[in-house]
């Protein structure tokens, strides 16, 4: 967490992840001697899920697309900036290319002293908080359970993320409301 942080500065994480038609497949409880069987798809489709999370707040920005390219990234990026139109914003990402293109370069210099990208070590998933968010919303929605269209998984996806309070998500990513944070 960037502790040195002005109070009205908006800390999120960023991170991409792909959703996949075809269930994920995990251990879980069955009765001795009986084994599950998951029905899968067969073709696979999947979707890119960009998200954002307050470090302080809870507050998230999901942006859904068919691709992960720099056109889909900055779209979240504009969805993020003005989700917070009148306060810094430091976006903590990791060193993934289109985080780094010219054209979300020219977005940086376009609101510099107003949002900044701070990239993670490379190789370092378990730095980033919203990875332990991904990992839960795919163990509530997509563990072991066979949807029939992509658009049925995009739909559960989303209805999982609502129904997490930002209290919720500040939990499962490690952090504590900013009343806490600010008093400890």
């Amino acid at each position: 967490m960037l502790y040195n942080a002005p109070a009205e500065t908006v800390v999120l994480y960023e991170d991409e992840t792909e959703m996949h038609l075809n269930p994920t497949i995990r251990a879980c409880w069955t009765p001795s001697g009986e084994q599950i069987k998951i029905e899968s798809a067969g073709n696979d489709e999947k979707y890119q899920l960009f998200g954002s999370v307050e470090y302080r707040s809870g507050e998230m920005v999901c942006s859904q697309f068919a691709r992960k390219r720099t056109a889909e990234y900055l779209a979240h990026l504009e969805q993020v900036i003005s989700n917070w139109p009148d306060r810094p914003i430091a976006l903590i990402t990791d060193n993934y290319q289109i985080h780094k293109t010219k054209k979300v370069k020219e977005l940086e210099r376009a609101h510099f002293g107003r949002f900044i990208q701070i990239y993670l070590p490379t190789y370092s998933p378990h730095l980033n908080p919203i990875e332990m968010l991904w990992r839960h919303i795919r163990r509530l929605v997509t563990h072991n359970y066979k949807f029939d269209t992509i658009k049925a998984v995009m739909e559960a996806v989303e209805r999982a993320i609502q129904a997490l309070s930002n209290t919720d998500k500040l939990t499962i990513i490690g952090a504590k409301p900013l009343a806490e944070a600010d008093t400890t």
